[in-house]
């Protein structure tokens, strides 16, 4: 069970990004763009793909068109033939260009247009920031180019939650019940965001449909599809949808660990956000948690920490004390380390041995 715990917990979404959404198990083009100190268009010169012409800078000094440059063919991988034009990116660690992907106008147009919206310094944008380059992001799901589509999902994957709702009117309701029907029966892994989607946008039909897939183990219904399906029940039901998954999942003894981790992070995603329940409503389900299901502790002892809530620090002292749960035992510590109250800091003088 611990093991089990430490690994899906390493393997569970981003805390400040959609609960629900499933991250792409690489990087992206966009990603790999936006990581990039200088990335341009190019066009083989020589043989063998070592020496390139640049036609177009989608990031970096747009002086540079028109140059030439010379790669390290056998460590970009560049193809031995290479034919039209090519993404490519600088790479700090090598020293040296890679070769990204075989370039096209639509997609070099998409990475310019997506890619201008990040900031160059390590500062994150604002919520209007973040909506509106989502908005033009919005109609290139399920594009055709698989560059395109990935880079999408994955922007959209990793958007806060409550970005997300700022979206909503954007979304299409029709074409993420399309998408849903045709890709869940191959456990598509966009069909988590999808869900996500239409718990935003969705009628009560869709509110219904998603109860019935709940309850029905809508295919796929592993941490991310389930989290995905929950954290839309919560939205669009809100109170009652959260007593649900009280009652169904964290006082329900056969529930397997999976299914409680997904209902944490539905609630997570929520709490988080504040949108359809309050965040003191889902600190309520964790304190449930925490007196139903000790051993998970370390499931949600970070987000007590994160909202600096330190109402669970006597309980955890006393968890500590007992031995029961040693795997919890390291949060438990950083959670004490960072409480202000003088419980937690006799508690931790006392372990370190040291005497006042």
């Amino acid at each position: 069970l611990t093991l089990s715990v430490v690994l899906l917990i390493s393997s569970s979404p981003k805390l400040h990004a959609c609960g629900g959404c499933y991250r792409l198990p690489y990087q992206s083009l966009l990603e790999k763009v936006e990581s990039g100190d200088r990335v341009v268009i190019a066009t083989p010169s020589g043989i063998g793909g070592s020496s390139w012409t640049i036609d177009q800078v989608i990031r970096g000094d747009h002086s540079m068109r028109g140059e030439s440059i010379k790669i390290n063919a056998a460590t970009s991988g560049s193809p031995d033939k290479p034919v039209g034009r090519y993404i490519l990116i600088w790479n700090r660690i090598w020293d040296d260009w890679t070769v990204a992907a075989r370039s096209n106008p639509e997609l070099a147009l998409f990475l310019r247009r997506a890619s201008s919206f990040s900031p160059r310094l390590k500062q994150p944008m604002h919520v209007q920031q973040q909506s509106q380059r989502l908005r033009l992001m919005v109609p290139y799901l399920e594009h055709a180019d698989a560059n395109i589509a990935d880079s999408t999902h994955y922007s959209l994957a990793r958007a806060p939650y409550a970005v997300l709702k700022e979206i909503a009117p954007d979304l299409d309701r029709d074409k993420l019940l399309n998408w849903i029907e045709i890709q869940s029966a191959a456990i598509n892994t966009r069909v988590a965001l999808y869900v996500t989607l239409l718990g935003l946008c969705g009628d009560d039909r869709d509110a219904q449909q998603i109860k019935n897939w709940i309850r029905g183990k809508f295919t796929g219904t592993e941490s991310s599809y389930l989290t995905a399906l929950l954290t839309a029940h919560i939205e669009m039901e809100g109170e009652p949808a959260v007593r649900f998954i009280e009652t169904s999942y964290i006082r329900n003894p056969d529930r397997q660990l999976g299914e409680i981790i997904a209902a944490v992070d539905a609630l997570r995603t929520h709490g988080q956000a504040e949108t359809s329940v309050s965040r003191e409503r889902v600190k309520a389900s964790f304190h449930l948690l925490l007196r139903k299901r000790p051993p998970l502790a370390e499931l949600v002892i970070d987000d007590f920490a994160r909202w600096k809530d330190w109402s669970i620090a006597t309980l955890l002292i006393q968890m500590y004390q007992s031995g029961q749960q040693p795997w919890n035992n390291a949060l438990i510590k950083k959670y004490l380390a960072a409480c202000p109250l003088p419980a937690a800091k006799h508690f931790l003088d006392h372990e370190s041995g040291v005497v006042n």
